[in-house]
């Protein structure tokens, strides 16, 4: 039917009046992100600017602005919706990426935990509805808001909350049907590994019988998770098949080997000789030499107090002396060599007489010299009876001597223990020669003379097994044993308080030295030739979302691996990173490594984290809308739907 010429003056008045309306969806845009206050926002900062800049009185250029914005809504209420709604989601983007917005997020997460938390979120979110209506309808407002005003804010608030929570449970409930159906899914399938690399970390770790938790927590106490007996096979079969994978095993096992083995030392050097690193006999001759310094020392200060000897004192040597000739003798002949004058002298009869006035020093050295004669003795076959007498002699002038002068007595006390602690020192050293039945003897013998004995004792010990460690390669495992004589020894000799840790730096360092000698000697055998065969059979995530894609390769592989369960094999970056979270010693890269969630998971979190923000988005258009309704407007919403 034709148009009549009526109908095309009315349709040609509107198209001129089309034309001449601004569009502004920015204007509108800006409504929606500040509840209907965008017009009185620009105006308020236009307000204190020139007129050149478009300035002017604030209510002049709020009511342009109104009525502007009130046109295009009208003649272009598709737009203006959308525009608005646009403006709506901005902030909702601008609390997810702005800091605090995660932290939200990560409370909103905690909350939806307990049916506390889910009633919290209800009654919170119902209140933001609420104020977001109400701010709405105050934007919306032309006038100064009055107690008329009370009750259209009422309901604008109330259809806020009612429409807005509605329409945001019904978008976010989207994701938690999305999240059933994906869990039911993954439930069927069971537990699936990101890629290859971690299916095979998987694997490894169900064929040591650890879980993932036991591994982290091996590392964490110094292992890694190659140090394992029954992975021995798949890391030696690892490294046959050469690549980057072999290198990365080669410089694990060599570093591991010597660094565990350095540990373990240093431990017990620590344990037995505190304070001596390095070379145990080089500090303990040193310590030798100044314990001898020591003693001079004290024999020097004690014979100063004493110049000379009483006269029953002087008697009692000469008798001595009389007694035993020949360690007179010698005396006399020890001082013309350092140009002392003798303290006996031959009478014209032949008898022995004083020279001059003895001191304590020359009693002292008297007394020595028939102990030493007594030695002497008991050496010479025939003499036992003699030698018996000496040393008794000897015994009883000391006692006179300690008697009379108390000072020596101390001096002689505190020489004999560290002529004691020497002696035990070398105990020590022969503490692992034989039996720990031998060894406990020695030992209770060192505990007997002190705490200075025991501590030498044990730095014997150590010096001896310094010797040990670097000859047999093997002392290291003999020692982490406690059902090997070595691994006794060191159980009756070690400090209580560090055995339990010293034993665990052995059996760490023994597993490196064993896993280095397992992977690197030999040619492959049977079992190294199925860890090979096994290597890569599990099914990932890769691949089932492969075949559902359609991809034919994928398809392929994952037939092959379920009817054959021979694997297509790793590549040698896969398998490289296999070696090196074998032997990492982070136990957070290994962690992380074994199980990070799989891509579905990942998608999951995005689609929930997108259909959150639409969810508030909606809530936020609902009550921008609900203002505008309620205050008699036309928003775009009722525009495009033809409301009046």
């Amino acid at each position: 039917m034709a148009i009549t010429e009526a109908q095309r003056k009315m349709l040609d008045e509107a198209r001129a009046q089309q034309t001449s309306i601004e569009r502004m969806p920015f204007r509108q845009a800006f409504q929606g992100a500040t509840y209907n206050w965008g017009e009185e926002i620009e105006a308020a900062v236009r307000s204190v600017l020139p007129e050149a800049l478009g300035g002017g009185e604030y209510e002049a250029i709020r009511d342009e602005l109104r009525a502007r914005l009130s046109d295009y809504q009208r003649q272009y209420p598709g737009e203006a919706l959308t525009a608005e709604i646009a403006g709506a989601f901005l902030p909702t983007v601008a609390a997810a990426v702005l800091p605090g917005g995660q932290g939200a997020a990560a409370l909103r997460t905690a909350e939806l935990a307990t049916r506390s938390g889910r009633m919290m979120r209800g009654a919170k979110g119902a209140t933001v509805a609420g104020g977001e209506g109400l701010l709405s309808y105050g934007g919306s407002a032309e006038g100064e808001l009055t107690t008329d005003d009370i009750a259209p804010a009422l309901v604008s608030a109330a259809t806020s909350i009612v429409g807005g929570k509605a329409a945001e449970t019904a978008i976010s409930g989207a994701g938690a049907l999305g999240s059933r159906v994906i869990n039911f899914a993954r439930e069927k399938m069971g537990t699936r590994a990101a890629d290859a690399v971690q299916a095979e970390l998987l694997r490894l770790a169900e064929t040591s019988g650890r879980t993932v938790d036991d591994i982290v927590n091996d590392i964490m106490n110094g292992r890694v998770m190659a140090e394992n007996a029954t992975l021995a096979a798949a890391v030696r079969s690892l490294r046959s098949q050469q690549g980057p994978a072999s290198t990365t095993i080669d410089e694990a096992l060599g570093r591991r080997a010597t660094e565990t083995r350095q540990a373990a030392t240093e431990e017990l050097q620590e344990g037995l000789a505190p304070g001596m690193p390095g070379n145990v006999q080089k500090a303990i001759d040193a310590s030798d030499a100044e314990l001898s310094k020591m003693e001079s020392a004290m024999y020097k200060k004690a014979f100063g107090e004493v110049p000379n000897i009483s006269s029953e004192i002087a008697e009692v040597m000469l008798e001595y002396a009389r007694l035993y000739p020949q360690a007179a003798a010698r005396l006399t002949e020890k001082y013309r060599r350092r140009n002392i004058v003798p303290i006996f002298k031959q009478a014209d009869d032949g008898a022995l007489e004083l020279a001059r006035l003895p001191d304590l020093e020359d009693a002292e050295i008297l007394r020595r010299e028939i102990g030493i004669q007594a030695g002497m003795e008991f050496k010479t076959p025939g003499k036992e009876g003699l030698a018996v007498e000496a040393a008794e002699a000897e015994r009883t002038f000391k006692r006179i001597l300690d008697a009379e002068y108390p000072g020596l007595a101390d001096v002689r006390a505190s020489a004999a223990s560290l002529r004691g602690a020497r002696e035990s020192y070398q105990e020590g050293k022969r503490a692992f020669t034989g039996s720990p039945d031998d060894a406990e003897i020695l030992y209770d013998k060192a505990v007997a003379k002190g705490p200075e004995a025991v501590k030498a004792f044990q730095a014997g010990a150590m010096a001896q097994l310094r010797n040990k460690l670097s000859r047999q390669p093997g002392m290291i495992g003999r020692l982490a044993d406690p059902e090997r004589a070595d691994g006794q020894i060191l159980a009756i000799i070690f400090p209580n308080e560090g055995l339990e840790s010293i034993q665990q730096r052995l059996d760490i360092a023994e597993g490196a030295r064993d896993l280095r000698q397992t992977v690197t000697r030999g040619s492959m055998t049977a079992p190294q030739q199925q860890a090979a065969a096994r290597e890569g059979t599990n099914l990932t995530m890769t691949d089932i979302s492969g075949v559902a894609s359609g991809d034919p390769i994928a398809i392929l592989g994952a037939t092959r691996k379920m009817l054959s369960g021979i694997a297509p094999g790793l590549t040698d970056a896969q398998r490289n990173q296999v070696a090196e979270v074998l032997f990492s010693e982070d136990p957070q890269f290994v962690r992380r490594m074994m199980t990070n969630e799989a891509p579905i998971d990942e998608v999951l979190r995005k689609i929930q984290g997108v259909l959150s923000m639409l969810g508030a988005t909606a809530r936020r258009t609902v009550a921008v809308e609900a203002g505008q309704v309620t205050q008699g407007e036309q928003s775009p919403a009722t525009g495009l739907l033809g409301m009046q």
